[in-house]
């Protein structure tokens, strides 16, 4: 559990009735009092859990590449992205009229995208197991 959740929900519990009682008697802005804006505050608070738990893992990801694997309809996809990417690439000799520096502006992008698609699928495949031929006996 995230600390600022933790503490939230341990204020949740320790509150007491006289405590709360007191809280409604202070008003605070819009017609709100001292007690509504502590249970604003503590649901907030109490929300902070399950992301810092997403952000967490988000971060363990980021931090260890070789640990996540690519679903198949995800490489598919992104295979399919660098085929559609190098077609673009050749297909760029068809334009008339397109300068040199133009059409390397388009296929430094195309490449380098091509590049960062390829190695983020080479890293997130699991290498499989080539079996052991069997020895003889």
């Amino acid at each position: 559990m995230d600390r600022r959740s933790g503490s939230a929900a341990t204020l949740r519990e320790e509150l007491d009735k006289p405590s709360r009682a007191e809280l409604k008697r202070i008003p605070s802005i819009e017609g709100r009092t001292l007690d509504d804006e502590v249970q604003a505050w503590v649901k907030a608070g109490e929300q902070l859990g399950p992301i810092a738990a997403k952000k967490a893992a988000l971060e363990h990801q980021l931090a260890n590449p070789e640990e996540v694997t690519e679903s198949p309809a995800l490489h598919d996809a992104r295979m399919r992205w660098i085929k559609i990417a190098r077609a673009l690439e050749s297909n760029l000799d068809l334009v008339k009229g397109l300068s040199n520096e133009d059409r390397g502006k388009v296929v430094g992008v195309l490449q380098t995208a091509a590049a960062n698609a390829e190695r983020r699928s080479a890293a997130r495949r699991k290498p499989v197991p080539t079996p052991e031929p069997a020895k003889p006996e």
